[in-house]
Order: C-alpha cells, then structure tokens, then sequence
C-alpha cells in the first residue's frame, strides 16, 4: 500500500520552535496551547501583526536553524519505521517548493531510506502554484493519507482517499468528513494500517 504522510504536526514538531522563535522577534508569549486553529493567521491577528509581515516571519523561520532541526514527534521514528517494513511511504506537505532543499536533507538524515518521495503542494507561505493534497494522492497512486489539518484531511476523504487525522489541538474542535479516522497517537497507525 502507498502511505503519505503530511510532515508539520505529524512527523515534525514545527509549532514549538516557531513559536520560540516568533516570541523572541516579537515580545510575545505564544505557546503550542495557543494553537487552537491551524491557520496562524489567525491566531496571530490578535497581536496586530498584517498578514504580509507575518509571512516575512515564516519565511525567515524557513532560513534558520531551528527550522533545519525540527524536532521529531515523539514516537514518530519507530512507527514510520515500522510501516516501511511493508508499505511504499512519501511525504506531502503543505510547505512552499523554496523549503524543498532543507525538507529533503531533513527527511534523508532523520529517516534514511524510509521515504521514497516528497511533494509540495506550496500552500503555506508558497508563491509558486498550489495544489490540493487529494491531487497529488490520486496523481501518485496513494491509497492513505496522514494528516494533522482538517482542511486536508477532509479534501482527501472526499475524494476517496483513506484518511487518518492525527489529534492535536488545532483539529479537535473542528468538523471531519464522516470518512476521516481519528487517532489519538502515531502509534495507533501501525494497527490500523497492518
């Protein structure tokens, strides 16, 4: 079976050191607590700070250390790991073709040989085209989607694609596609997708 697997809030822990990072710059007091949605935009609005500046922020994350390092989401290692032992595994992110370079050597160096490929669908802070998850999914042959955005989790499921969408505080409150899985952990996936 070909899995995908979103990348931020999934495998990566992308919130904490943005946040970190966003703080410092600003003289705020964000905390992944505060990630009740999963457009930023949104969440930051209330410090005044416009869109456009905003974006200058993420893409100055994109450049820095602590975006070359993202930590791992805890159990993520063992569970990918795991499901490469029978399955064909990619990536779809969200992220903009200009993280591409950072992304990939990421991926190579924290799970050598498990992902075969990567996709960017430029729809966080891309300038490039954009392009739906669900299309890349169906272009490339992938039967499972992991997901932490219900944006996305929902566009799949609506267009037949097995999805499972990982709990995290930006996605509980939100509506699902009848067709969504919920999970609670990482782990769960290994039963799920024996």
């Amino acid at each position: 079976m070909k899995i995908a697997f979103d990348l931020d809030g999934v495998i990566f822990d992308f919130n904490t050191p943005f946040l970190k990072f966003y703080n410092r710059r600003h003289k705020t007091e964000f905390c992944t607590g505060n990630v009740t949605c999963y457009n930023y935009a949104e969440i930051i609005e209330k410090t005044g700070i416009s869109d456009e500046k905003f974006r200058k922020d993420m893409n100055d994350f994109y450049n820095t250390l602590s975006f070359r390092n993202l930590p791992i989401i805890t159990g993520a290692e063992k569970v990918i790991t795991n499901l490469r032992k029978n399955h064909f595994l990619g990536c779809i992110t969200s992220r903009p073709d200009s993280t591409s370079g950072i992304t990939t050597n990421s991926l190579n160096s924290n799970f050598p040989n498990i992902f075969s490929e990567v996709h960017f669908t430029g729809y966080y802070n891309g300038n490039g085209k954009k392009r739906e998850k669900s299309d890349v999914c169906i272009q490339r042959g992938y039967g499972v989607m992991i997901e932490d955005a219900v944006k996305y989790a929902n566009d799949c499921a609506e267009q037949g694609i097995r999805t499972i969408l990982i709990t995290r505080p930006w996605n509980i409150m939100e509506k699902l596609h009848p067709k969504v899985e919920r999970v609670e952990e990482l782990q769960q996936l290994v039963q799920l997708l024996q």
